[in-house]
This record gives structure tokens, C-alpha cells and sequence, in this order.
């Protein structure tokens, strides 16, 4: 049974949770802030790379790249990766800002990902490459089927796997660039695959969920979506569970893609489940944020708005804000409203949650430091 909770009047906090600590003025923003190591990483459309303290909000050091900022940041190792407009790859020590390398890919970069000591990069350029982390030394590329800008490579165990516009999924050797498998799938890829338990998981922008097999590319099985999914499946031990199927929360077998149940939720808000501790977290077009259980058992609670993105849950908690500006912190366990924060604009990117704080850059360029 689904508990329907509705919207409560909470007032302004100036002290605790849901305090404003600080707010800047930023700039546009490309891609999403990275917090690490006592610092918020910025990487802004006009070029600038900002450190900023998290306590504070004070500038740690800047940086001009020369040039504007494609989407792709990444911290790993104490370095901070950026993917830079004309395709050069740029490597900054996280803590002062010095430049350790910097690179050509000769594609556009909208994607980094580093694992094994390198750095992976994918873009518009029907092209894989391999750089060394520390040096910048070029490892491998592969010619690929173009990859899709709003997807993304997932990795494991050594393998990479890559989606396209042209419906081909492609499996390579991480550490050699070798091309391991190929695998039609018909329809552009809508976000980056999910893999677990040996089981490559593809989604479609319209039409169908496959379940590939890691080793060599064959397909289990698949699920006719009936359009377009909202965002990549959430997976447990022996289940999927795949939003906006028929404007329903679907869940299958992982094995075999047999529908277990379908929990008529009305039309999804553009992303997919959160999987925290067995419960699926996610939110609606009609304005609820929408808590429920392996029974199909939870709650929703009315946001009169629908939600950016997908929520978080961390510690007991769920943050989530709406297309209005509202940012949400609800009791995870019964959807109690903890504090409500208007911002008073739309935001950039769902909330970010680390150190106790939330983060959040809104579309008037200012960063929020929220304490969670």
C-alpha cells in the first residue's frame, strides 16, 4: 500500500539543517560541481577551473583552460580531468590548481572516466581513447560507432562498454583498447549501460530494454518499453526495476525479464529509480516524490512541482528539488517533510549530497551550500 502524504507548511531555517551556510555568484556551469578533499570543483562555460573551500565558500585557486569547458569533469587521485571545447584534455592537481598535463583528443568531450590508472574518453569523434593518468601518454583509441552525448561508458571488471547513436554497443579491453564484442540493439542508446552480475543492461531511447551477456554480447532477453525509458534501471540482487513503462514502475526478473509486478504510478518526470537500502526512490510529472518497497509498499508526498533529476537518499534522509526551485529533505523511512528550501529559481542539476552539506547551482549561476 502507497501512503499519499501532502505538502506541509515548513518555515525558513536561518540555524541546523536546512540553513543556508553560503551562496555565491558562479558563472554558467558546465557540467556538475565535484566535491572533494574540503573543496567544491567548478568548471565554468567562459574557460574559468575554480577551487572553492567548502566551509566557506572562499576561492582556493582559479585557473583559465583558454578556452570553454566541455561537461566532462572528473576528480580521481587527487587530480582534477577536464574535457575542454576543440578537445584537449586538461590534468590540474585538485588541492593547488597546477597543470600536471594537458593533451589533444581530437574530439569533443563530453565524457571522461578514469579506472586503472587511465583516463578514458568519449565524445563526438567515433573514437575511444586511452591516456595514461599520471603522464598524459596516449595508451590506445578505437574506432567506435559514434556514442551518444547524453549517455556515457560504463566500466567493470576491466571491460568497457560503449553505446552509440546508431544502436550498436561496443565491449573493449580497458587495459588494451581491444574490441572484446559488438551487439546491435537497433534503436540510440538513452543513457550509459548498467552492469551487474555479468549482465549488461541497455536501454533504448524508444523502444526496448536488453539484457546482454557481459562475456560475449548475446542477448537474454528484452523488454518492450512502449516508447522512450525515463532514465537507466535500478538492479538488486535478482531483480530490475524500470520507470515509466506505461506510465507504471515495472519490475522484472533479472534473469529472465518476466514482469514480477507493475505499480501504476501516471507519467514519470524524466529520470530514472534511486535503489537505496531496497527502496525505490523516484518522482512523477503530477508533482509526488514516491517512496516504495520490493511489496510495493511506501509512500508519496505531494510536491506540487515535479522533481530535477533524480533524488538522493544519504543517511536516513531523501533530498530532492523541483523544477520551482523548492529543495527537499524528507525522512526516508515515512516521507515526513525534515526542512524545505526555496531557492526562488530553477535549478541546474539534481541536489549533491557530501559532507553534510547539499550542493546545488540554480539558473541565476549561484551555488548553494545548504547544511543537510
Amino acid at each position: 500500500m502507497i501512503v499519499t502524504l501532502g505538502e506541509e507548511t515548513t518555515a525558513a531555517r536561518s540555524t541546523g539543517p536546512g540553513s543556508v551556510r553560503w551562496k555565491l555568484t558562479v558563472g554558467e556551469l558546465q557540467g556538475l560541481p565535484q566535491v572533494s578533499g574540503g573543496l567544491v570543483h567548478l568548471s565554468l562555460a567562459d574557460g574559468r577551473l575554480l577551487a572553492l573551500e567548502q566551509d566557506s565558500g572562499r576561492s582556493r585557486w582559479e585557473v583559465s583552460a583558454g578556452r570553454s569547458v566541455d561537461q566532462a569533469t572528473t576528480i580521481h587521485g587527487g587530480t582534477v580531468y577536464h574535457g575542454l571545447a576543440g578537445g584537449d584534455l586538461l590534468a590540474l592537481d585538485a588541492a593547488t590548481g597546477q597543470a600536471r598535463w594537458r593533451v589533444p583528443t581530437e574530439v569533443f568531450v563530453p565524457w571522461t572516466q578514469v579506472a586503472d590508472g587511465a583516463v578514458h574518453v568519449y565524445g563526438m569523434g567515433s573514437v575511444v581513447l586511452a591516456f595514461d593518468a599520471s603522464s598524459g601518454d596516449e595508451r590506445w583509441r578505437l574506432p567506435v560507432p559514434r556514442p551518444p552525448v547524453w549517455a556515457g561508458i560504463s566500466a567493470q571488471d576491466g571491460t568497457l562498454y560503449v553505446p552509440s547513436n546508431y544502436g550498436v554497443v561496443t565491449a573493449v579491453d580497458a587495459a588494451t583498447g581491444a574490441q572484446r564484442w559488438t551487439c546491435t540493439t537497433g534503436a540510440p542508446a538513452g543513457f550509459a549501460p548498467t552492469v551487474r552480475d555479468g549482465t549488461v543492461y541497455v536501454g533504448a531511447r524508444y523502444g526496448a530494454l536488453r539484457a546482454l551477456a557481459g562475456a560475449d554480447g548475446a542477448e537474454r532477453w528484452q523488454l518492450k518499453t512502449l516508447g522512450g525509458l525515463w532514465g537507466a534501471p535500478a538492479v538488486s540482487a535478482g531483480s530490475l526495476y524500470v520507470g515509466g513503462v506505461g506510465r507504471k514502475l515495472v519490475a522484472v526478473d533479472a534473469a529472465t525479464g518476466l514482469r514480477k509486478w507493475a505499480l501504476r504510478t501516471g507519467r514519470w518526470s524524466g529520470s530514472g529509480p534511486l535503489l537505496h537500502e531496497g527502496v525505490l526512490y523516484f518522482g512523477t510529472a503530477d508533482g509526488y516524490l514516491w517512496a516504495v518497497d520490493e511489496d510495493q509498499n511506501g509512500w508519496r508526498l505531494r510536491t506540487r512541482s515535479r522533481l530535477h533529476g533524480s533524488p538522493v537518499a544519504v543517511d536516513g534522509r531523501v533530498y530532492a528539488v523541483t523544477v520551482d526551485g523548492q529543495l527537499w529533505s524528507v525522512e526516508a523511512a515515512t516521507g515526513r517533510i525534515l526542512w524545505k528550501l526555496s531557492t526562488g529559481r530553477p535549478p541546474a542539476h539534481a541536489p549533491i549530497v557530501a559532507d553534510d552539506r547539499v550542493w546545488l547551482v540554480t539558473a541565476d549561476h549561484h551555488l548553494w551550500s545548504v547544511q543537510a
